[in-house]
């Protein structure tokens, strides 16, 4: 009995006193009385700086490591100028075991979006210099799809750089009635 009236005397007690205990946030908006209801949208953990920093310079460790490997060995830059159809496949022809021509596998990992760029490191020998490639266009609201087939240069070299620039211009007719 004595322990019941001792545990309902603290819980008693302390109830009150743990409602105002302040529990430390890293939120410098938290707390204020209506002055600003929205807090800002931030791209980084508040309080965290470190982190921040550390996310800067690994991205720019890769970003300097893309430019090297792009000057060594020179980068193929795809642009969609399309808008409204994604590029979903990209396939370079290629001399298979036996001789004959072939097309790749698909070189894209995941759709290319309108409006969006990409690039791969060009990695082609002498021989690939001039290579007809293929890219599959799909317009995700209507589900058309219809190929696209030019040449362009595969092959490696310092500051060999192409450029691909994909635009699928598709008429419309409205008829008023």
């Amino acid at each position: 009995m004595l322990r019941a009236s001792i545990l309902v005397a603290l819980v008693a007690f302390c109830g009150p006193v743990s409602a105002q205990i302040m529990v430390p946030t890293t939120d410098p908006f938290a707390g204020r009385d209506g002055a600003d209801t929205v807090a800002p949208q931030t791209s980084y953990p508040l309080g965290r700086s470190d982190l921040v920093a550390r996310q800067m310079v690994l991205g720019l460790r890769l970003e300097r490591m893309q430019r090297d490997l792009c000057a060594e060995l020179g980068c193929l830059m795809i642009i969609n100028e399309s808008k409204s159809y994604q590029v979903t496949a990209f396939y370079a022809q290629t001399t298979g075991p036996d001789g004959k021509l072939e097309w790749s596998r698909n070189q894209f990992g995941e759709p290319l979006y309108p409006k969006r760029a990409t690039w791969r490191f060009k990695t082609g020998g002498a021989n690939s210099c001039d290579v007809p490639v293929r890219f599959v266009l799909r317009n995700p609201k209507t589900k058309d799809t219809f190929q696209f087939e030019t040449r362009t240069s595969l092959c490696s070299g310092p500051h060999n750089d192409s450029l691909v620039r994909i635009r699928a211009v598709v008429p419309s007719v409205e008829v008023k009635g």
